[in-house]
């Protein structure tokens, strides 16, 4: 799979665990149809009675208005560690450390014993999904994949 396709599959992965991702909040991204282009906008301010403006128009529209109006698709926003967490919650075989680090669990034979050791994968944690390393992005899809 290229590293776009990757990215998608554990972007869908994410969004089934945590609808909030699509939530049309400050950060969304939404795609915009216009009559003879399409334009990416976010969402740039939220008003106290639930409305939102896109960094395009400067214009408030209310969600139902976004939901029901074709010309108007959710994309989401950025995929973080956090969310890639919630999808790996459950494989106590890999563990992430406090500087991103992707650790994996060893036997070792010699004495019984269970331990964490490195992989070489780690996530940088000032960038979201679509900023890391193919390695990294692989790595995460390869434990979807077996999940």
């Amino acid at each position: 799979m290229t590293k776009p396709e990757m990215i998608e599959a554990i972007r869908n992965a994410a969004i089934l665990a945590n609808q909030k991702i699509v939530e049309p909040k400050f950060g969304c991204e939404i795609l915009v149809h216009l009559p003879h282009s399409e334009l990416i906008c976010r969402v740039i301010k939220e008003g106290n009675d639930g409305s939102i403006m896109l960094d395009y128009s400067g214009f408030w529209w209310t969600k139902e208005q976004l939901s029901y109006d074709k010309k108007f698709e959710i994309i989401g926003r950025d995929i973080g560690l956090s969310d890639v967490l919630m999808v790996i919650k459950g494989d106590m075989e890999h563990v992430i450390d406090e500087n991103g680090h992707f650790l994996q669990l060893h036997s070792a034979y010699e004495t019984g014993l269970m331990k964490y050791e490195g992989t070489g994968i780690y996530w940088d944690l000032t960038k979201p999904l679509h900023d890391q390393s193919e390695e990294t992005i692989r790595f995460i899809f390869n434990l979807l994949k077996n999940d």
